[in-house]
């Protein structure tokens, strides 16, 4: 299709040859992009788009929406080579280059935005125009755009990914004579009761102002591109020299990095900021200090877990790290004689939000070990903290090890997943600008034929921090 050439062009004024060939060659084919569904011989991608985008222009701009409609104006007659090129081929450079450095990053979501952008910018000119003048007004608008403006006024429309996604599937059925041609991966996010103790702080000082019951609401259907591997490397960096001269013993400690994708970590953010976030805060009980100042979301979800767990484990296979994690050899099995193993990712997962000048005072992660009510996964227990950090545009907010009057100091990178054994000492440092966030999970360990944990040393996941 023509429409790749004008792609093709200004992806050459940036790269080489052969750099622009391998970009074409992801952007056509990869999530979350797929530009080849919109070139493909019955173009099915395009009837999608366009769908999508008439579904968005009613929605978020409705007065325009019904004038079009009134003066029988598609949105197929203007915006199609606006979305089947992704701007390349009428805009100002000053715009294209903007919305493809947010296109690589965030995928179409970006694209409906600009769209409705430059659509609300135009409004109060096509309202007052009929039929030829609109189609003559839409063909001169595009070079007198400024592509600031758009970009600044796009971030303001409340376009959430949940809207495509609800129009996505609407379209889908539609096209299969109402049977979903795609299964769409939905997160089991399921409403759970959770109090707050003092369960994975190792002191007894220290007590949860969050004493009370409460549910937790469900994260939205989330696309079906959001639990593929990350397209890049996962690198692997072994931590425990670093950690030697700190606290005096080698301790398991890795970062992934590459882990999620800069889009999961985003869809992650933005389903939990929709649901909302709830105080956090931990307090010393004999100085009534915040230990820990912050927000949190909880939620349940097994198959986000499993996806995680299996992207950790394919990226330490062959290191010198792989025994570590799977079999914990630090746990003391001496009078057993049997052999710990990793199983699973603890389906607990809790997102935590620091606002500029909030942290997490020093601690002890403590042991989480199910209880009878969990069936065959009784006795399982936790021994390997789990940090996903999903950004990493803020300052401050270290991870920082301590012990022996020394420190290590690590900087959350997005998408990067820090492993360590639970008893390391460390603190989350006072974010000093702008917002962290991170979910905060657990490896959990079997045994063959492992006997229930009393009820003394046992805890349950509605006790967990």
């Amino acid at each position: 299709c023509q429409g790749m050439n004008f792609i093709t062009a200004m992806f050459l004024t940036f790269l080489s040859e052969e750099e622009s060939f391998w970009l074409l060659v992801v952007v056509m084919n990869e999530e979350p992009y797929k530009l080849r569904e919109l070139f493909g011989e019955d173009m099915a991608g395009t009837h999608e788009v366009l769908y999508i985008a008439e579904k968005l222009l009613a929605q978020f701009l409705p007065k325009l929406s019904k004038h079009l409609e009134v003066e029988s104006i598609h949105v197929s007659m203007f915006v199609t080579q606006w979305l089947l090129t992704v701007y390349t081929s009428t805009f100002p450079f000053d715009l294209v280059a903007r919305v493809w450095d947010s296109f690589l990053v965030e995928g179409w979501k970006v694209v409906y935005r600009v769209m409705l952008s430059l659509l609300e910018h135009a409004s109060k000119d096509i309202l007052d125009l009929q039929f030829e003048q609109i189609l003559h007004y839409l063909r001169e608008f595009p070079s007198t755009v400024n592509g600031q403006v758009i970009m600044t006024g796009s971030l303001k429309i409340a376009l959430k990914r949940k809207h495509i996604q609800k129009h996505v599937n609407e379209w889908r059925r539609h096209a299969s004579g109402g049977e979903e041609r795609s299964k769409i991966s939905t997160s089991k996010f399921k409403k759970r009761r959770a109090s707050d103790d003092n369960s994975s702080v190792a002191s007894s000082s220290i007590n949860s102002s969050l004493g009370h019951e409460r549910a937790f609401p469900k994260i939205a259907v989330l696309p079906t591109n959001f639990l593929l591997k990350a397209p890049k490397e996962i690198v692997v960096e072994d931590l425990s020299e670093q950690l030697l001269p700190i606290i005096g013993t080698k301790k398991f400690a890795v970062m992934l990095h590459n882990v999620l994708t800069p889009e999961e970590c985003s869809e992650l953010i933005d389903r939990a900021e929709e649901n909302g976030f709830e105080d956090a805060s931990i307090y010393d009980r004999r100085t009534n200090r915040a230990h820990r100042n912050c927000t949190r979301y909880v939620t349940d979800d097994i198959n986000l877990a499993e996806n995680w767990f299996e992207r950790i484990a394919h990226a330490l296979a062959g290191t010198p790290s792989e025994k570590k994690l799977m079999h914990a050899p630090w746990i003391d099995m001496r009078n057993t004689g049997k052999v710990h193993c990793a199983v699973s990712l603890n389906e607990r997962l809790r997102m935590l939000k620091y606002k500029q000048g909030q942290f997490f005072h020093s601690h002890h992660d403590a042991t989480f070990v199910r209880g009878a009510e969990e069936g065959e996964r009784a006795g399982e227990m936790s021994s390997v903290s789990v940090h996903v950090y999903l950004n990493q545009k803020f300052k401050g907010g270290f991870t920082t090890f301590q012990g022996k009057g020394r420190h290590l100091d690590v900087k959350p990178k997005t998408g990067s997943i820090l492993l360590f054994e639970h008893n390391i000492l460390h603190e989350g440092q006072k974010v000093t600008h702008g917002k962290k966030y991170v979910v905060r999970t657990d490896i959990m360990y079997s045994t063959a034929n492992v006997g229930f944990t009393s009820a003394a040393s046992g805890t349950t996941l509605t006790q967990q921090l």
